[in-house]
């Protein structure tokens, strides 16, 4: 897993923050500053040595900081300041200091931040990781790095709800509980799990883009999600039941052949784009999964919502969005990876999209797998060589253990007078792309005299193919034009 291996406070990226708030940020977020208040304090850690928060000789001035009050711990050697006693609450925490460590040890019960957490060194949540948790309530800017034990619980609420800024950085073990605005940063060693819950009214909200959401296991229930999140190594992130996904989600950010996993739980929707970038040896290093856990509808991939790329999808799903295999249509070389995308349950609503390139010969996006596909919606199909078709071309696009229905419509480039893009289906186990003409219609590829008794047959049962002069009604010109047709040749 790249750089989530290593998270000890020395090791981990330092936020980069010079003074005591963030000014610019805090004002942006409609938060008060500590400073302003003719009330507030600073307190600063008289010596660098440990101790507990609560010692009233160990600060400067003496006394305690609360409320509005500014806590500072500066030096530049190791110490580390336990907080012990219940419903501790500061305006500014910080930890100017990178050798210095804060940790909660609060058995039950919580430490609020009014306005910001700033500095170098290292917050640590439920350190001494009690049964009863430590709780750290955010009305404010949180600048630093906090690490959570298992336990701890980072919370806010939709009356005033925190800020992770782009220096940020969470990692650990523990719960992050409400609508936060995230900028920052997660990282996570092994075995780890951070849990995302309720991020609603505009949810949990990474907007950088820039860094690394490296995390073995990230569970997120009844979150909405908006902005850009890479999964790399053996990382999982799990959405739970009732969450909406409206940020893009990359999954095996590095196409290593290892296990990157995307999850989603029953009545979770996603509006965003999803990426798949497995190794092209092991679709399962990336995989789109679609659980049974909690209940209500299955997964969907929503009207704005995608799948691309080259992996897995697995579990059951909803799509009405765009389902798009391969890594993109620019550089006809990428069409070597397209070893397509293996599904299990999908069923294919009414504004669902496929899209398949195609570059001539075999070269085309393929979904394939033992899959049960229910199909509906659209094929778009897109040509990314100037190739010629040819009358009998047949792209492989769709294959599953059962495929059931058809799809509504067929979007694709005109090939002249005489050739155009088909849709043949296989017996209830996949669709194939045909190139074709008006005179084949059994769809074969050849025409021979079977297409005669398949017009036949198509003719009395009213099918659209019988229709050879296209002028919506089946009647003895259709015969002479299917005749005409078919001595003419494709």
């Amino acid at each position: 897993m790249q750089g989530a291996t290593q998270t000890t406070h020395e090791s981990i990226g330092r936020a980069k923050l010079g003074g005591l708030t963030r000014v610019g940020l805090l004002a942006s977020c409609g938060f008060a500053l500590a400073a302003t208040s003719a009330s507030a304090q600073v307190f600063e850690w008289a010596a660098p040595v440990n101790g507990d928060w609560s010692d009233s000789s160990a600060w400067t001035p003496m006394g305690q900081p609360f409320g509005s009050d500014t806590a500072v711990f500066g030096f530049t050697t190791p110490y580390v300041v336990t907080v012990t006693e219940s419903q501790r609450r500061v305006g500014t925490l910080n930890i100017a200091n990178p050798e210095a460590q804060v940790h909660l040890s609060m058995n039950g019960s919580f430490f609020r931040l009014n306005d910001a957490f700033v500095g170098d060194g290292l917050f640590v949540v439920n350190a001494d990781l009690s049964p009863a948790g430590t709780t750290v309530l955010v009305a404010g800017v949180i600048s630093g790095t906090i690490e959570l034990r298992e336990g701890s619980e980072l919370s806010t609420s939709l009356s005033s709800p925190g800020v992770f800024d782009p220096d940020s950085l969470v990692t650990g073990t523990g719960v992050i509980n409400g609508p936060f605005v995230y900028q920052g940063r997660v990282l996570s060693k092994e075995g780890d799990l951070i849990d995302f819950r309720n991020g609603t009214n505009g949810g949990i909200v990474e907007t950088q883009g820039t860094g690394l959401w490296d995390w073995p296991v990230a569970e997120m229930t009844n979150t909405r999600f908006v902005g850009i999140t890479p999964i790399s190594g053996f990382d999982t992130m799990f959405f739970g039941q009732g969450s909406t996904i409206d940020g893009s989600v990359l999954v095996n950010k590095f196409g290593e052949n290892v296990g990157s996993q995307f999850r989603v739980a029953r009545d979770a929707v996603v509006d965003g784009p999803v990426e798949l970038n497995a190794d092209p040896t092991n679709l399962a290093s990336a995989r789109f999964f679609g659980t049974d856990s909690g209940s209500g509808a299955v997964p969907t991939i929503g009207e704005t919502g995608s799948v691309s790329g080259v992996g897995r999808i697995e579990g059951e799903w909803l799509n009405l969005g765009r389902v798009s295999p391969g890594l993109g249509d620019s550089v006809i070389g990428d069409l070597e990876a397209f070893v397509g995308i293996a599904a299990t349950s999908i069923e294919y609503g009414p504004s669902s999209v496929v899209a398949i390139d195609i570059a001539g010969g075999d070269g085309t996006d393929t979904i394939t797998g033992t899959a049960t596909h229910t199909l509906g919606g659209a094929v778009v199909v897109n040509q990314i060589t100037d190739d010629i078709r040819v009358f009998g071309e047949r792209y492989e696009f769709l294959r599953g253990g059962s495929v059931t229905g058809e799809f509504d419509s067929l979007v694709a480039d005109d090939l002249g007078d005489v050739l155009f893009f088909d849709l043949v289906y296989l017996d209830d186990t996949g669709v194939d792309l045909l190139v074709t003409c008006l005179a084949d219609v059994d769809r074969s590829g050849t025409l021979d005299i079977d297409d005669f008794s398949a017009f036949v047959s198509s003719f009395f049962a009213d099918a659209d193919v019988a229709d050879q002069d296209a002028n919506g009604v089946l009647d003895i010109d259709d015969f002479s034009t299917f005749v005409a047709n078919f001595f003419a040749g494709c």
